[in-house]
């Protein structure tokens, strides 16, 4: 009689529970030695105290993928994520997680169960983005299941392996310097009441539900600054998208702007007998505007400027490409967009870096070289009047090249 711990299949990494108790035998597969090792003590104690149920200890009980999903959900996802995430995360369990292996123990499913899921997914018409971000949320699930030493490994790792995601290069739009003050002129003579929400726009690479969130008490005008402190989502006021947040440098003229926007809806407020909103941008009856409506007359504008649709957030990105068209450091640039990491300024707007490439090779070229060189062109004699220049060309014979060389 007594309880054992040790692997099935040696080095297998997967330990198991043996129990030999009143001539009856019984075995689990827990998940790593740490985990065993606890449930072994526990069916001990409990076996000393006499109260033992070979049938029922609560360790030896499978442990369904869907139980410990509900529970990661309401531990970790609605403690720490926001309630666009935790919704987004309770629908891809309810659509297509929980029906396939919901039923089954966490401790056993296998990779070839995650890959099977994958191409059942993708067999279904979603895209590869989607299903990957299927097997994100996966991932997370297994990983807090490897911390409370549940599993050995994460079955849903490198997913990327599995589904192949095409890259970001294309889907970075924005518009250029001239654009985007064609936009703006356009805004001021044609929907001038807009002016000050689409300069801000442009000014600080906010993102929409950041604009709407935006109060009057963000804005320092001593400072120069604005503090980014909240975002809306579907109705709901939040963190910045990072949880973080962030300071954007005001230019003048969005300074003087918005100093008018504030005087102007302060004497309206004043004249219906209401106090100044605390938000920046409100709707004509001054209540709360909606990210749905600024759609419509973002699109009027784009057409009255005969300006490509591109979306609304490209703003963001026309903010930051006009930084780095200026040779703002990336790091600033980063700051100001307020990314949790520069990595992602570098993989979304390092390639707009304006000969960066180019002068980076020339920095290879050794320095004497450089100077014989540029000897060399000074002491050479003028070139004949009857010929051309090498530069654009390309129509020389060899014998004529040879000549110049």
């Amino acid at each position: 009689m007594g309880v054992k711990v040790r692997e099935k299949v040696k080095d297998s990494g997967e330990w198991w529970v043996f129990i030999n108790y009143r001539r009856k035998r019984a075995s689990k597969k827990i998940g790593t030695r740490k985990a065993a090792k606890e449930a072994a003590v526990k069916i001990e104690r409990e076996i000393a105290l006499e109260r033992f149920n070979l049938e029922t200890p609560e360790e030896m009980k499978p442990l369904t993928f869907r139980k410990y999903a509900e529970r990661w959900m309401r531990q970790h996802a609605e403690v720490n994520c926001k309630p666009e995430t935790v919704r987004n995360y309770r629908y891809a369990l309810d659509v297509n997680l929980l029906p396939a292996i919901g039923d089954k123990d966490i401790r056993g499913i296998t990779r070839d169960d995650v890959k099977t899921l994958c191409f059942d997914m993708k067999q279904k018409g979603l895209s590869p983005g989607v299903v990957k971000l299927r097997g994100t949320i996966l991932g997370g699930i297994f990983n807090a299941a490897i911390e409370d030493g549940l599993l050995v490994g994460n079955p849903a790792i490198r997913l990327g392996k599995i589904v192949k995601v095409p890259g970001r290069k294309g889907r970075v739009d924005f518009l250029n310097p001239d654009e985007s003050r064609k936009l703006l002129d356009t805004v001021q003579e044609h929907f001038p009441r807009w002016l000050p929400f689409f300069l801000t726009a442009l000014r600080t690479g906010m993102r929409v539900g950041e604009l709407i969130a935006l109060q009057w008490e963000d804005i320092d005008w001593n400072g120069k600054f604005i503090e980014v402190r909240r975002a809306i989502s579907r109705g709901v006021v939040g963190t910045p998208k990072n949880g973080k947040p962030r300071r954007i440098d005001l230019s003048d003229r969005l300074s003087a702007v918005l100093s008018d926007h504030r005087r102007t809806m302060a004497k309206e407020a004043l004249a219906q007998g209401h106090s100044l909103p605390e938000r920046v941008f409100v709707n004509p009856e001054g209540g709360e505007l909606l990210a749905s409506s600024v759609v419509r007359p973002y699109r009027r504008i784009l057409t009255k400027a005969g300006l490509r649709r591109i979306r609304f957030h490209d703003l963001r990105h026309s903010f930051a490409s006009a930084l780095i068209a200026n040779g703002e450091p990336l790091a600033y640039v980063k700051e100001q967009m307020g990314h949790s990491s520069i990595q992602i300024t570098v993989d979304v707007y390092g390639h707009l870096e304006p000969g960066a490439n180019r002068e980076a090779v020339n920095r290879l070229d050794d320095p004497e070289w450089k100077i014989q060189r540029r000897k060399t062109r000074e002491s050479a004699p003028p070139p004949h009047p009857e010929e051309t220049p090498l530069q654009g060309n390309t129509n020389i014979s060899l014998k004529e090249l040879a000549i110049r060389v």
